[in-house]
């Protein structure tokens, strides 16, 4: 008999240790994913800021096609997140359509789609879209409601007289307006944003 109760020990042992163990390191991981593995607030930069950039290159619709990848330099940052100005934002060429002399217009719409922190590393972003037709400049910017303004100062939507078939042309020192669709989270970079 005593011979059996050392069996049952030893085996209740071996058993029971690893299951403590094994439940142990998995309430140590949920924990650590509960506590780490989604983002802080403070790791978010919320939908609604809006990205105002400068391109690096002269953008057309003579020469742009559908897929072009463009450069440009973050100017100013409008709404409650805080980001070093002058970080590389990276966009896409959407639409792409060449002017047809006495016919149409150029065409061009464009969005940013990553942005680079200090260190280089890339975070996705999801913005709105900037159409232009010739000179006729159609800035989306659903933070306002849509709202209908002339001129071509700050978000929202604007309209300027177009003037005969031309190519669409955004030019360098033009200040760009992107509206941020989704949040940009920023978890491991935020200190370099």
């Amino acid at each position: 008999m005593p011979f059996e109760g050392r069996a049952i020990k030893k085996l209740s042992f071996n058993v029971v240790l690893p299951v403590s163990l094994a439940a142990g390191i998995s309430l140590v991981l949920m924990v650590k994913h509960l506590t780490h593995g989604s983002p802080r607030s403070t790791e978010l930069i919320p939908p609604g800021t809006v990205l105002v950039i400068r391109l690096n290159q002269r953008l057309t619709s003579r020469t742009a096609h559908i897929g072009d990848r463009f450069k440009a330099r973050l100017a100013v940052v409008k709404g409650a997140a805080s980001v070093h100005l002058g970080l590389w934002v990276e966009g896409e060429c959407l639409a792409a359509r060449r002017a047809l002399p006495g016919r149409r217009a150029g065409y061009l719409r464009i969005a940013l789609s990553k942005l680079r922190d200090l260190r280089g590393h890339t975070l996705p972003l999801r913005t709105t879209t900037l159409s232009q037709w010739g000179n006729q400049v159609l800035d989306f910017d659903t933070s306002l409601g849509a709202a209908l303004k002339t001129g071509s100062q700050g978000p929202g939507l604007y309209l300027t007289p177009a003037t005969g078939s031309q190519e669409a042309v955004i030019r360098p020192e033009a200040q760009l307006s992107f509206v941020l669709i989704e949040p940009l989270v920023a978890t491991g970079h935020r200190e370099h944003l």
